[in-house]
């Protein structure tokens, strides 16, 4: 027995050496050097209103030991020899508007499937209709706090939302054009209007657990109180748009989009529910426990993903889109996975769950799939990203997406569902 435990532990070693040894990717330290509009935002915010004490003595170290130039690092793959799409010319894309920045507006939910849905209006009619993201943000909350007061506080809160919550916003409140909603701005920062929502967040949590503490449930009440919080932050939307002259409700606007929301379907891949089956996408910013995500084997996902934006749809992905070794946002704005993570050949539907469940793959941002390329046998994505680090990325609002970061990383997509016929045809 001691032989052979012996002998198993050598020949991992040894096998385990073989494989770094033929490694293409290897880690290094870069500096990171924060996030530059969001930054300066915060000191706007720290200048121009009165917030917790704590809150402000962190800002103020954060922003002393950055003008200290003190370096902070983080560990990336080292991509130099990996052959990258150069620029945005070798991409097959799709129509849509070019990237905007979120700032601390803390919604990329509202952007993606706001910007999924222009894309869309255009491929179905050939017209290009900017519409508000923050209208869909306003009511989007107004929603939360209601059943926070329907759970008596026990539904969770948080900014984030999902992109299939457009579904049932538009539905119920319509929308408006671009023009006619985008909420406030708290300042401007290189020559552009920035968002800064998280004191709003913030002000709502206060209220809501005060009440709770309080037991001063009372619907109206509530939410006719969070309304003025979301007024003061956001402003008040409008109740009617004048387009092509004629006075419309959000609602009868919506309606001459021909936009037929429940056309739209959003799919996962996980080994928590059964195969071609509807279930709830198990992650906290499902706050309103949407069961209607199709649970797909990782292969036809991620196929049916590519066949869709070569076909010349958009798609917007949701998943681990932050931190991760081979994500290099700031300057050569691409994702990929290091074969010193896992090899692409060992990329399957177990390796993905494990992520999962140990919590290295989480669902922390949403961004929107415009366009493919092939070079050199592998898939690349070209990704619309409005938060700030991939706005300093050299594509400026672009970032390149390789296929395994997609296989990998990516939890859910939300896509037309002519897109994925084929396996609609297979649910249960």
């Amino acid at each position: 027995m001691k032989l052979k435990v012996n002998l198993t532990i050598i020949l991992f070693i040894g096998y385990s050496a073989s494989l770094l040894s033929q490694s293409k990717h290897h880690g290094k330290y870069i500096q990171w050097e924060g996030d530059k509009n969001n930054n300066k935002i915060i000191e706007v915010r720290q200048e121009s209103e009165s917030i917790k004490q704590k809150e402000t003595e962190e800002i103020i170290q954060n922003i002393r030991e950055q003008k200290a130039n003190k370096p902070a690092y983080s560990f990336k793959a080292d991509i130099s020899n990996i052959s990258i799409p150069e620029s945005m010319e070798e991409f097959n894309t799709a129509f849509h508007f070019p990237p905007a920045p979120q700032d601390l507006a803390q919604c990329c939910w509202s952007y993606t499937s706001t910007s999924m849905f222009e894309s869309e209006i255009f491929r179905m009619s050939g017209k290009k209709i900017k519409l508000s993201e923050m209208y869909s943000v306003y009511y989007e909350h107004l929603e939360r706090v209601e059943r926070l007061i329907d759970t008596r506080g026990e539904s969770f809160y948080g900014e984030g939302s999902q992109m299939n919550a457009l579904m049932r916003l538009y539905k119920k409140y319509g929308i408006v054009p671009f023009e006619a909603y985008q909420g406030k701005f708290c300042c401007n920062v290189e020559g552009l209007n920035r968002r800064d929502y998280v004191p709003m967040y913030e002000e709502i949590k206060s209220y809501i657990n005060w009440v709770k503490e309080n037991n001063l449930w009372d619907k109206k009440t509530n939410l006719d109180y969070v309304k003025t919080i979301l007024n003061k932050h956001m402003g008040t939307p409008p109740e009617t748009v004048i387009v092509n002259g004629k006075e419309l409700t959000p609602k009868e606007f919506y309606e001459t989009l021909n936009l037929q929301v429940d056309n739209y379907i959003s799919l996962m891949s996980t080994l928590k529910y059964p195969f071609y089956e509807y279930h709830v996408f198990p992650y906290n910013d499902n706050w309103w426990e949407n069961a209607d995500y199709l649970n797909v084997p990782i292969n036809e996902y991620y196929n049916a993903l590519k066949e869709a934006v070569k076909n010349g749809y958009t798609v917007g992905i949701a998943g681990d889109l932050s931190q991760e070794p081979g994500l290099y946002y700031y300057d050569k704005g691409v994702g990929i996975i290091p074969e010193f993570d896992i090899p692409e050949e060992y990329i399957n539907q177990d390796s993905r769950e494990f992520r999962m469940y140990n919590r290295t793959t989480v669902d922390d941002h949403g961004v929107h799939i415009v366009g493919y390329t092939q070079k050199d046998g592998y898939d690349w994505f070209i990704i619309k990203e409005t938060g700030d680090p991939g706005r300093e990325s050299n594509h400026r609002g672009y970032i390149y997406y390789r296929g395994d970061y997609i296989k990998l990383k990516v939890l859910y997509y939300f896509v037309h569902k002519d897109a994925v016929k084929d396996l609609l045809n297979k649910a249960k």
